[in-house]
């Protein structure tokens, strides 16, 4: 018998260099010149930035993450937004989507013990209705959890929904997320 893999919802990870510094401080002097961004997925203390793209000190971040995109999977991207989630202490993202992109991706700036991580929501609702199947075969996991760690680099399909668990760490979580478009 062959068994035929439709609709897969992949996740592709890895490690990138970039620099935290600067990223930390692009998310610091958003937070000075109020550039935060408001009534976003972030619960409970959260914090994010607005689009950081406009921004030149972003074009190098902007290029390398395209750059790693297309060498790990042979496909030209563009960057359309990005921004700076911090996670303090009891908060976290809220289950969501992101629309008007192909792919969507984090790159975790700062991760602490505890820091919480990274949860795929099956998009397939009918999974959902099906919890003793659950453990009979992979197409029925309603989610999956990634442990996340400082330097990782996660890619995903846009529509894919996703959270973050909550930060029972003092220090706070610091993560740049981004959506792409295939050109």
């Amino acid at each position: 018998m062959i068994r035929t893999e439709l609709f897969v919802n992949p996740i592709w990870e890895g490690t990138i260099r970039l620099n935290n510094k600067l990223l930390t401080n692009m998310f610091e002097q958003s937070k000075k010149m109020n550039y935060l961004a408001y009534n976003k997925s972030s619960i409970d203390g959260s914090e994010q930035t607005r689009d950081l793209v406009c921004m030149k000190e972003f074009a190098d971040t902007q290029r390398r993450i395209e750059n790693f995109y297309k060498f790990e999977t042979g496909h030209d991207v563009r960057m359309g937004n990005s921004w700076i989630c911090k996670n303090v202490k009891g908060s976290s993202n809220e289950l969501h989507l992101h629309g008007n992109s192909h792919i969507s991706g984090v790159y975790y700036i700062n991760v602490p013990e505890n820091g919480g991580g990274l949860v795929f929501r099956n998009p397939n609702d009918c999974v959902h209705m099906a919890d003793e199947c659950v453990h009979k075969d992979p197409c029925w996991y309603n989610k999956y959890t990634k442990d996340v760690v400082t330097g990782m680099i996660i890619f995903f399909p846009s529509y894919l929904p996703h959270k973050t668990e909550v930060n029972r760490s003092d220090e706070p979580r610091l993560a740049l997320s981004f959506n792409m478009r295939y050109i």
